[in-house]
């Protein structure tokens, strides 16, 4: 049995890209959480809700169409709906909400919008259901677009960016899709036998969605202030701390992927790679180019 959250969050995935009249409103979600049925008067209730939730955008409905779509001037909140959604689970914040299902207005959301929130619904079911998915990709790198057909396994979320764990037909264990690169997307009626992949270890030793090449002992300083936030927040599970007099050391070991590198360039000011020297060369190479393209 569904929470009214789980409902009241589907009929705002279902009016994201159209409008929905009340009976398929109703049909979808009888039909998607297997329920016996779900009156007028609980999809009234719902809409109430919602509506009066400042952190979800308003149903409203459409005259001309017979239709409910979400308020154009509030689209802007779908990105807080998502996240709204998804941290429900956090004591602190359960114990913040009211008997209205409102969060207290001692709490400030992010503003930054996550990313592939559109399709998350439906990989999801696709996931527990062991159905194929055929989407359109748009790689980054080449520009190109492929269609690609895939066994859905997890999804994952990394800075606002949601992906896709899922098996090809290469001999790769799985492949990450970030899901705002995905158009078109179609649940197939073929299901699949679900294989023993192991998606933990990979990112064990790993920052961010990159799992490519060996873990290595990685030695990095920080001036003291930037590496007490380093000491509160740590870089990764690895990380071990040496405090000196007016500088922070740390160690790492860890893949040194492109999205570590990404995460030390954004402490340029203070970063000092102590090791090893192959990291520190790509570094230099890195801001001797940057160097080039900020001069005047």
């Amino acid at each position: 049995m569904p929470t009214p959250l789980q409902r009241q969050h589907y009929i705002v995935s279902l009016l994201k890209n159209r409008n929905v009249s009340k009976e398929e409103l109703m049909g979808k979600i009888v039909d998607y959480f297997d329920l016996d049925s779900y009156s007028e008067s609980t999809f009234e209730r719902d809409k109430s809700v919602i509506n009066a939730n400042p952190l979800f955008p308003s149903v409203v409905f459409n005259r001309r169409e017979n239709a409910y779509s979400l308020c154009r001037d509030e689209l802007y909140l779908l990105s807080q709906a998502e996240l709204y959604y998804l941290i429900l689970e956090n004591d602190f914040l359960l114990s913040s909400i009211n008997k209205n299902g409102l969060l207290s207005d001692a709490i400030i959301f992010e503003t930054r919008k996550f990313t592939g929130t559109e399709c998350l619904s439906v990989l999801r079911k696709a996931i527990e259901n062991q159905q194929e998915v055929r989407f359109d990709y748009f790689y980054y790198d080449t520009q190109e677009t492929k269609t690609k057909t895939v066994q859905p396994y997890r999804l994952k979320l990394k800075d606002f960016r949601w992906y896709l764990l899922a098996q090809d037909d290469s001999d790769i264990a799985f492949k990450s899709y970030g899901l705002e690169r995905i158009s078109n997307h179609e649940v197939l009626s073929q299901t699949f036998e679900v294989q023993d992949i192991d998606f933990d270890q990979p990112y064990n030793d790993a920052f961010g969605m990159f799992t490519d090449g060996d873990a290595k002992k990685i030695v990095l300083e920080f001036d003291r202030r930037d590496g007490n936030y380093l000491i509160s927040n740590p870089i990764h599970q690895s990380q071990k701390v040496t405090t000196l007099p007016d500088k922070v050391r740390i160690e790492l070991y860890i893949k040194p992927t492109l999205d570590l590198i990404m995460e030390l360039m954004k402490r340029t000011w203070s970063v000092k790679i102590i090791e090893p020297k192959l990291l520190r060369d790509q570094f230099v190479e890195y801001w001797k180019e940057a160097i080039k393209r900020n001069k005047d």
